[in-house]
Formats: C-alpha cells, structure tokens, sequence
C-alpha cells in the first residue's frame, strides 16, 4: 500500500490509522482520557483498538525507516 507516497505493508497501514485515531482522541476535550473514554467519543464500541495499538500491536521500525528513507530520497532527487 502507499500511504501519501511511502509504501506500507497492508498490516502497517491499519496501524497508522489507528495511530491517527488515538492522537485525534488525545487531543479531544474529555474529562479523563482513557481507552475507553476515547473510543467512545471516537465512535468505537470497545477500547479493544486502541489498546491494541498502546500494547500489542507489532510493527517495524526499521521497516519504516526504509520506506521513508527511499521516499525522502526520491523526493529530493526530483529537486
């Protein structure tokens, strides 16, 4: 998959969303933030997504850093 031009597994792209969904609930106006308080106001039945992310969730760091590597490189290579 190619997310805004670095390529990313199919696995690593869900994790980016759910990346996306924590750090917009993070910023969100709740009295408490827990997961549970999150995924309410972000529209989950379950806080199972994001305690997945926080505690389970396996990605590669150095996988990453490849793809934005290549990604950084071709886009100076075009200036």
């Amino acid at each position: 998959m190619n997310h805004e031009g670095i390529e990313v597994s199919a696995a690593m792209e869900a994790e980016l969303e759910r990346v996306g969904s924590v750090l917009r609930g993070l910023t969100l106006e709740v009295r408490r933030k827990n997961s549970w308080q999150l995924a309410e106001r972000l529209g989950d039945a379950t806080p199972y997504r994001i305690q997945h992310l926080l505690g389970r969730a396996s990605w590669s760091a150095d996988a990453l850093r490849d793809s934005l590597r290549s990604y950084v490189c071709e886009a100076l290579a075009d200036l």
